[in-house]
């Protein structure tokens, strides 16, 4: 997606980002992940949401994604009203 926007990417990026998550902690979780659980607004739209946008507009599948997307509201608004409930 990103050459399709006109963003250079190097060669070996995604191998970097790979080898990034590779090394984190088992016990690691996203920061979206501890926002819901928090019951605060995460950055779906930014991070996610993005994407699944940038799909669209370059005509390039992005189900994943888009799935996340679309799921993620409900328990975002359900985390702002019982906040924690992710956590059990």
């Amino acid at each position: 997606m990103a050459s399709a926007s006109g963003v250079p990417l190097a060669g070996d990026a995604v191998a970097r980002a790979m080898a990034h998550v590779d090394s984190m902690a088992p016990e690691s979780t996203a920061s979206m992940q501890r926002d819901l659980e928090d019951g605060r607004l995460s950055e779906l739209e930014a991070i996610i949401g993005v994407v699944a946008r940038l799909g669209r507009e370059t005509g390039i599948a992005t189900p994943a994604a888009s799935f996340v997307y679309a799921s993620l509201p409900p328990q975002e608004r359900r985390a702002r009203i019982l906040p924690g409930f992710l956590a059990t």
